[in-house]
């Protein structure tokens, strides 16, 4: 029996959606991101790690009480767009955070969020997004 010849092109569903999520490779997709430590306790950096992206600033080792941190974490070339995150020790107790950030090349909004949203002793504040696109963004820890 014969191959069957479609009498249609094929098409694609969702190719115009697909094209307006698709950026411009010139875009920066990159992190910024500050972390305000506004308790009376220094954060200890636990880990850090670059899902994606290139980290061109990483984060300290320490951020003592009423001092900020800046990093960047760069998007890349082939595959634009950076994601990542950062883990902090509240002074030498058990409690812990991650700070969460994206800046997606397709498809999704930036994101920045905490990682668990609440944790004793420290206030974890709404983070600031500054811009998107690339992600600037500041995360406050308060005092209770």
């Amino acid at each position: 029996m014969p191959a069957q010849v479609p009498t249609e092109a094929p098409t694609v569903k969702g190719t115009e959606t697909l094209a307006a999520e698709v950026k411009s490779v010139d875009e920066d997709r990159s992190c910024h991101v500050t972390v305000l430590n506004n308790s009376p306790y220094t954060l200890t950096t636990i880990s850090y790690k670059d899902i994606h992206g290139d980290w061109k600033s990483r984060p300290s080792a320490a951020i003592k009480a009423g001092d900020s941190n800046e990093f960047w974490l760069k998007d890349v070339f082939l595959g634009p767009g950076a994601q990542g995150f950062v883990e902090y020790r509240v002074a030498n107790g058990p409690s812990s955070f991650k700070v969460n950030f994206r800046c997606p090349y397709m498809g999704g909004d930036d994101e920045a969020y905490w990682e668990p949203a609440t944790v004793p002793n420290v206030a974890l504040i709404a983070p600031k997004v500054h811009e998107t696109n690339p992600l600037r963004v500041t995360f406050e820890v308060g005092n209770v």
